[in-house]
């Protein structure tokens, strides 16, 4: 696994990140989320990559399916449809991970 540069937002040092850190968190009503952050060896900084919970997951396994299909289709209204509700999902998905960081980025 390779190590990605990352500068810190708050006190601009460089550091290496090779995985994120991982936090469950319980919402009564997001239900258990999953919170990907990363933290800064020197300010101690968290910054939150993302946040998943099971909508998104869903989302996603949503749009795994949909991608292998893409390959199979032959017609081209079906590909376009087909293709649309891909795009319609990576959208759903990049704007609940959003709203979820804004909002639960305080519990790291």
């Amino acid at each position: 696994m390779s190590e990605i540069k990352v500068v810190c937002e708050k006190c601009t040092s460089t550091f290496f990140v090779r995985k994120p850190k991982k936090k469950l968190h319980k919402d009564g009503i997001e239900g258990t989320l999953t919170i990907y952050y990363i933290s800064c060896p020197d300010c101690k900084e968290n910054f939150v990559s993302f946040v998943e919970n099971e909508k998104i997951k869903k989302l996603v396994k949503d749009n795994q399916s949909l991608y292998r299909s893409l390959s199979t289709i032959k017609d081209t209204a079906e590909y376009d449809t087909t293709f649309k509700e891909f795009q319609k999902n990576v959208t759903r998905i990049d704007t609940l991970r959003k709203d979820l960081i804004f909002r639960f980025k305080k519990y790291v």
